[in-house]
């Protein structure tokens, strides 16, 4: 006869991880049974019955028992999560432990961001258990149709479970029997359950309160023919999971870090093309200060000023020439005293009379063997204030080359950087895709990308910005690729 553990203390299971103990993971919906489901469990472990339940999560209709520590919140609110945080009702059977892990619901109320938490708090409960014997996928049953929060709590579940799980997915639809269930599991697609891994329990019983059915016959036989029904599924469920044996959660912790990185260094790529929008604008201010510093060089480049100088050169000659020493010009050429006798004896002077030609008196005349003649030359002049305002620009102008020059180096470092961080996205996305081949890139990244953008349309460099939004459009593009083709087109 098999054993059950029916005592209200919680096992303490020191090492989760060990082959004696099968975990599994609950993930559903809001409102799609999880709760209840682990209340059947506690009555299938803890031999509970319709006239002795076992509750280890309270409802509006029953209270606690087991003495279970819950996180549950508005139990009156059915479009709310009732468990707030991820919980391990454990138990055993003939030696054997199981720990199945009740986890928030998704698609409730609260919205993406909530979700987004939640799907944190479900991978690192099953990357810390170690080991994961089954992901346990609730569903409601006589859902007919996928409606918009089914729709998007299935591609959550498919962008949270590792591919190395898969064939451990078993699927329970509450709410119906195998021939009731209006919900088509082919809406998993690709994900392919095997029919020894579909269960189905109409667990009625805890959907009213006890008052309801117990002292209507009727009422007590239908509800206890599902019960029974119920207990034999559990029975089935439980050796199946023992069967499927265990899985080492890794890849959760592996996808957990994907992810992280993947977001990170997106949100390092904008900043870096925030960096580079500086960095442009500095380069266009300084190419704009060069030009300016060389339009001053070419100005001030003037600075010296050449001048026609007048000056008399004496002119070596054979022959005694008479010149003034008032006007320095010659009053006899080639005079026929040939220096010899007196001045007296010049044909321009007549005695002691003034000289014919200048007017000067005999003593202001002199003989000489040269005739001074007028010539012209060009002398430069150093204008300094010009010359000091060229030197200012020449220097200015070397410096913002330097500039210029170091900047450049720093834009193709940080250009080879930016490249280097969209690869490193790319490898990411591939390597996490591996491990997820299910995983939703764009739903994932959606928010973060909406950032990037609205963050790239506020860069004031036209060229940086275009390059921005040009590379965040191929990123895009090349996520939405992943759900249709592995690897992706980049």
């Amino acid at each position: 006869m098999s054993h059950r553990s029916t005592s209200k203390q919680i096992p303490r299971i020191e090492n989760r991880s060990s082959k004696n103990v099968y975990n599994v993971l609950l993930v559903g919906e809001t409102g799609s049974g999880k709760s209840t489901l682990i209340n059947y469990l506690t009555n299938f472990f803890r031999g509970g019955t319709l006239q002795s339940l076992k509750i280890a999560i309270p409802s509006p209709h029953y209270r606690a028992t087991e003495g279970f520590a819950h996180h549950e919140n508005d139990l009156d609110d059915a479009m709310k999560s009732k468990t707030g945080k991820c919980t391990f009702y454990n138990f055993s059977l003939n030696g054997t432990h199981y720990a199945f892990i009740d986890t928030p619901g998704l698609s409730d109320t609260s919205g993406r961001n909530k979700d987004a938490e939640n799907i944190l708090k479900i991978m690192d409960v099953a990357e810390m258990s170690g080991t994961i014997a089954a992901v346990m996928l609730v569903i409601n049953g006589t859902v007919s149709r996928r409606t918009a929060t089914l729709t998007s709590t299935i591609n959550m579940m498919k962008s949270s479970v590792p591919d190395v799980l898969l064939k451990n997915l078993v699927v329970v639809l509450t709410n119906c029997s195998a021939t009731s269930a209006n919900f088509d599991v082919g809406a998993l697609s690709p994900w392919i359950i095997a029919e020894k891994n579909k269960f189905y329990m109409n667990n009625s019983a805890l959907s009213k309160p006890m008052t309801f059915w117990m002292d209507d016959e009727e009422k007590f036989d239908e509800i206890e023919r599902d019960w029974k029904k119920s207990m034999r599924t559990l029975d089935k469920m439980v050796k199946q999971i023992t069967q499927l044996g265990h899985v080492t959660s890794n890849a959760f912790g592996e996808m957990r870090t994907k992810k992280s990185e993947i977001k990170a260094e997106l949100n390092a790529h904008m900043s870096d093309m925030k960096k580079l929008n500086a960095l442009r604008n500095k380069l266009t201010d300084l190419q704009h200060a060069e030009n300016v510093a060389a339009n001053a060089v070419s100005s001030y480049s003037n600075y010296r000023k050449n001048t026609e100088v007048e000056y008399v050169e004496n002119k070596p000659t054979p022959y005694y020439n008479v010149i003034c020493r008032i006007h320095g010009t010659v009053c006899c050429l080639n005079c026929e005293r040939n220096g010899f006798w007196p001045m007296t004896f010049c044909s321009y002077f007549v005695g002691l009379s003034p000289c014919r030609n200048c007017g000067c008196g005999i003593g202001d005349h002199f003989d000489a063997q040269y005739e001074p003649v007028k010539k012209t030359k060009t002398v430069e002049t150093i204008l300094e204030e010009t010359k000091q305002l060229y030197d200012q620009s020449t220097h200015q102008r070397a410096m913002i080359r330097g500039q210029l020059c170091n900047l450049s180096g720093d834009l193709d470092f940080l250009e080879k950087e930016v490249d280097a961080k969209i690869q490193k996205i790319i490898d990411n996305c591939r390597a996490l895709q591996k491990i997820c081949s299910q995983f939703n890139f764009s739903d994932e990244l959606a928010s973060t990308i909406a950032a990037l953008k609205a963050d790239a349309g506020s860069l004031t460099n036209l060229e940086v910005k275009a390059d921005a939004l040009a590379k965040i459009a191929r990123i895009q593009s090349f996520t939405t690729s992943l759900s249709t083709k592995p690897g992706g087109k980049w």
